[in-house]
């Protein structure tokens, strides 16, 4: 009888201690793979997802497009002392408007502002001094009325940003301008050559 019931507890000393391992492996699995904070996954028993970020730099780019006559404006080669000549693409247009323009491409992703400068003109040791040469500009048309020699503004040698060609362009948008040069009273003959130079810059 001793025996018996001997065995009898060992028995059923085993089928606990196998009851509580049981218990605690299955609290430990829903420990670890359903409420373990540093695991990204969730396990609802409908679906799983996870929130990515996305992120992106875009540039700040400018780019503008010059036709080929804003390149080499001339005035003509038969000038008098005294006088005020036009850039000879002035009034070359459809319309009388000018062939001078500037636009904005397309690729831009910022308001340009358009500045203007020169250069004075050289001949051997004779020059006609940047100042000489005036500018009238227009984003409306390029036969504006207003773009007329009395209106024109003073080319300066460092770029003029009290008084730029244009403000604020959008991608898409043109500048019109027109140039006029006075020759000096009493100017040497000559070749007379010179530069200016027009800038895009975000506005």
């Amino acid at each position: 009888m001793g025996i018996a019931r001997g065995a009898n507890n060992s028995v059923g000393l085993r089928f606990v201690l196998i009851s509580l391992l049981v218990v605690v492996l299955v609290l430990v699995f829903s420990i670890f793979f359903i409420n373990s904070n540093s695991s990204p996954l969730k396990f609802t028993g409908y679906a799983v997802s996870q929130v990515g970020n996305l992120s992106a730099g875009i540039t700040t780019y400018v780019t503008c497009n010059w036709v080929s006559d804003d390149l080499d404006v001339s005035f003509g080669s038969d000038l008098s002392p005294g006088a005020q000549v036009n850039a000879t693409k002035n009034y070359a247009g459809a319309g009388d408007g000018t062939m001078y323009n500037i636009s904005v491409d397309l690729l831009s992703n910022v308001a340009v502002n358009v500045t203007i400068s020169g250069n004075d003109f050289v001949s051997g040791a004779n020059i006609i001094k940047a100042g000489n040469i005036t500018w009238a500009s227009s984003t409306a048309s390029a036969n504006d009325g207003a773009m007329i020699a009395s209106n024109g503004i003073a080319l300066t040698e460092v770029a003029n940003t009290v008084n730029p060609v244009a403000s604020d362009l959008a991608a898409g948008e043109t500048v019109h301008y027109r140039m006029w040069l006075s020759v000096p009273s009493g100017q040497v003959a000559g070749n007379y050559q010179g530069n200016y130079t027009t800038q895009c810059q975000q506005a």
